[in-house]
């Protein structure tokens, strides 16, 4: 995952009866994060108690909140649904929310998760439906003592795309919250969403779980829930990612991406569980209506046509840039698997990618381990240290590491 524009944003995740608070603050020399505060009895304490909590981290809450709601509040299901058009297809949402969810439409908040698969060309969706008064309890209480506006309210399994995991050919993020629901990925993009979880399947894939770890899934990486929220943070910046929070009012999160890429592109060339409510008949109704809907507001698509024109325009004054450049090329391949090495909890300070050779330096638990990790990514061989190994302030072990690359044109920093 790469991201090259600052931004900041505040991460509420509702873990009990606690809420957590996490900010993530991105520049162009790296990305970080913090946890600012863990409230317990944060809905059952008494206003004014909670609020003397929160007083003292009030200003560290940035302006771009999330919400982030337990996995066991939300029920999904494949539907044939992208974000484009959204608010033409409430109708359609609406059928299908009564078909197959355990929510009544007027009950129900509703997100939806549009991805590509790696590899693939088409796109799928996942539908998200929450009862909006149990966000709303919460969403009252932070409003009241942080006097923040949440601009998003997310599911934990949306969150978990945001974690980072393009370095693995497949990777499957178990979420254990009184189900056991696991989403693959494949270098990063979602393949399947919430699905359940098949220990089988789990022998030839990465493992992350988010909760306890047992027997049945020793040897697994455990997700914190600092790392969850971190992953609500990113999960606008994902490649192949498209979404629409739960109950979002306002415009995909495609358009936030939008300048991301193109501010890439310039860069690299200069270096669940639905239960069925109804009867069979009523569920294919409702997705007949969605294809009816998608077809009947065809016109909807003039801004996607405005995109594509708009790249079309920008690859040509690329196409100028490269004849004058040499034979440089896009580097963001090798620069996604160069930051990949760091793990989830380390910091990259530095990446600089020349013809020959990347270097790295940042911080982690173990250095050895990311060095490790440089030597067998493919994009690169002979990884050595380059620095000694010293104590940050975080009690984590610096690192200076060089390799050379597999391919010898193109670079940034």
């Amino acid at each position: 995952m790469i991201n090259l524009l600052p931004f900041t944003r505040t991460a509420l995740l509702i873990e009990g009866d606690a809420l957590l608070i996490v900010s993530v603050r991105s520049t162009f020399t790296g990305t970080s994060s913090r946890t600012h505060e863990r409230i317990e009895g944060f809905l059952t304490e008494p206003l004014d108690a909670i609020r003397a909590k929160g007083r003292a981290i009030e200003k560290t809450i940035s302006d771009d909140v999330v919400l982030v709601v337990p996995a066991s509040w939300c029920a999904s299901r494949p539907v044939p649904m992208t974000t484009q058009g959204w608010h033409a297809k409430r109708e359609a949402r609406d059928e299908l929310v009564e078909a197959y969810f355990p929510f009544g439409a007027r009950e129900a908040i509703v997100g939806l998760l549009e991805f590509t698969p790696a590899g693939a060309s088409e796109t799928q969706g996942s539908l998200f439906v929450a009862s909006s008064s149990q966000v709303g309890a919460w969403r009252e209480r932070i409003e009241q003592v942080f006097s923040a506006r949440i601009g998003e309210v997310l599911p934990s399994t949306m969150c978990t795309a945001g974690l980072g995991l393009q370095r693995h050919e497949r990777a499957l993020v178990l979420e254990r919250d009184g189900r056991e629901l696991a989403t693959s990925y494949a270098w990063g993009r979602p393949s399947a969403v919430a699905e359940p979880f098949d220990e089988d399947e789990a022998r030839d894939a990465e493992l992350y779980v988010v909760g306890r770890i047992d027997e049945s899934t020793r040897g697994a990486r455990q997700v914190t829930p600092e790392q969850l929220a971190v992953g609500a943070c990113l999960l606008p910046y994902v490649p192949g990612v498209r979404y629409r929070a739960l109950g979002d009012a306002g415009k995909p999160r495609l358009d936030r991406r939008v300048p991301l890429a193109a501010a890439v592109t310039l860069l690299a060339v200069a270096g669940v569980l639905g239960s069925s409510a109804l009867s069979d008949a009523r569920a294919r109704a409702g997705q007949e209506r969605v294809e009816q809907q998608m077809a009947a507001h065809e016109n909807e698509l003039g801004d996607v046509q405005q995109l594509r024109d708009e790249t079309t325009r920008l690859a040509s004054s690329l196409d100028q840039i490269a004849q004058t450049t040499g034979q440089w090329s896009s580097v963001l391949p090798e620069l996604e698997q160069a930051l990949g090495v760091v793990p989830l909890d380390g910091f990259a300070h530095r990446i600089e990618l020349t013809p020959g050779r990347v270097t790295i330096t940042g911080e982690s638990a173990k250095s050895l381990a990311v060095l490790e990790s440089l030597e067998n990514t493919p994009a690169f061989e002979s990884a050595r240290q380059t620095g000694t190994v010293s104590r940050s302030p975080r009690e984590l072990e610096t690192f200076s590491l060089q390799a050379r690359r597999a391919t010898t044109n193109g670079g940034v920093e």
